[in-house]
């Protein structure tokens, strides 16, 4: 009685183990009304213990250990509801979705050397040796490296970690959406090409 076994394919089952009929009678909710609203509040204040704990255990960890993960120098890149041609050369992280529209990845080096785009909702085509990723609703997830993509859609929000470069160019519509960088304003898109850089240091 209480120990654990192994099942037959390999699933470790723990017998259930019944509750004595008297003695912790009074620890169990619902034994009477009275016992009943007691237990309840035995087991919300035990609890609320155990949630302060973890959340002093997580308060503990320092805010270092979250920035050691960004490279020296790295900064952002951020689209807003962009329509129009936008090209980004970088390297780090890049992700994002689009209404609908042409997603070319003309050159990607994974850093881990394995990593692939990850594209959904996208037809894939290979034109001059430069994957085209065409479709509506479309995600796309370029894991870190360097990478160089044109993104020529709708309604493109996006978002950029590390160093690198952006040149965006709006569709000519009433609002073309924004660019912006390094956490700074955002810049209104239009027809007039839009070159920016975020990240500092040594870029891709």
């Amino acid at each position: 009685m209480g120990s654990s076994a192994e099942s037959s394919a390999g699933v470790r089952v723990v017998p259930t183990v019944a509750a004595p009929a008297h003695g912790l009678a009074s620890e169990i909710p619902y034994v009477s009304v009275n016992q009943g609203i007691l237990g309840a509040a035995r087991l919300h204040g035990t609890m609320r213990r155990i949630c302060l704990l973890l959340t002093v255990i997580a308060l503990s960890i320092p805010a270092a250990a979250t920035a050691s993960d960004r490279a020296a120098g790295d900064g952002s890149l951020g689209l807003s509801a962009a329509t129009g041609t936008v090209v980004v050369k970088g390297r780090g992280v890049i992700y994002g979705h689009f209404d609908s529209g042409t997603l070319m990845v003309l050159d990607y080096k994974p850093d881990d050397g394995t990593s692939v785009p990850a594209i959904s909702n996208a037809k894939a085509r290979v034109t001059r040796g430069t994957v085209v990723y065409t479709g509506s609703d479309v995600r796309f997830l370029l894991p870190s490296g360097r990478y160089t993509i044109e993104l020529i859609a709708t309604d493109v929000n996006a978002s950029a970690v590390g160093k690198g470069s952006v040149v965006a160019t709006g569709g000519g519509t009433p609002d073309d959406g924004t660019v912006t960088v390094n956490g700074g304003k955002p810049v209104d898109l239009s027809p007039v090409a839009t070159s920016e850089n975020f990240g500092t240091g040594k870029g891709p």
